[in-house]
């Protein structure tokens, strides 16, 4: 096939929710008015199996354990929202991790929906008013540590 025009997309009419704790049945919340998520790269330890027989004089690696990333979010508080009161709730939660979406915008070549992620974090940061100027609105930040591999559902 060849090039014939961009096939980016704009970020407009994704969205983030939250379900409840991993291992419960639940409904997911919509989290209303983020306005910045950056998917996080996950990234594997590597540990050194050089030994008296490698090859060449050459180091020798594998991976070790996997860390999924962090998930940075930014949005307009909103004290009502369900959404983010869950997000609240869920920092509040000392240990267990919640079940999360992030529903990707229609990009070309979807008629029906874009990707769908799913996957489990630990709500690590939550700071509702997180910045406080007079001419902007009030900032929400929340921090989500992923905790299982995201799981893609390709859009159609």
């Amino acid at each position: 096939m060849p090039y014939i025009d961009s096939q980016s997309f704009q970020g407009i009419g994704a969205q983030l929710s939250i379900g409840g704790v991993v291992g419960t049945a639940g409904a997911l919340l919509p989290v209303f008015e983020i306005t910045d998520q950056a998917f996080p790269e996950g990234t594997w330890d590597k540990l050194n199996v050089s030994n008296f027989n490698s090859l060449n004089k050459a180091k020798e690696y594998r991976k070790g354990m996997v860390d999924f990333g962090e998930m940075k979010l930014k949005g307009n508080f909103v004290p009502a929202d369900p959404g983010q009161l869950a997000l609240a709730a869920a920092f509040a939660d000392p240990q267990n991790p919640y079940q999360f979406t992030m529903q990707y915008p229609k990009a070309p070549g979807q008629a029906t929906a874009g990707n769908l992620y799913a996957f489990n974090a630990v709500v690590m940061g939550f700071s509702p008013g997180s910045t406080l100027q007079p001419d902007k609105t009030v900032e929400l930040s929340v921090t989500l540590q992923i905790v299982s591999a995201p799981v893609l559902t390709a859009g159609s």
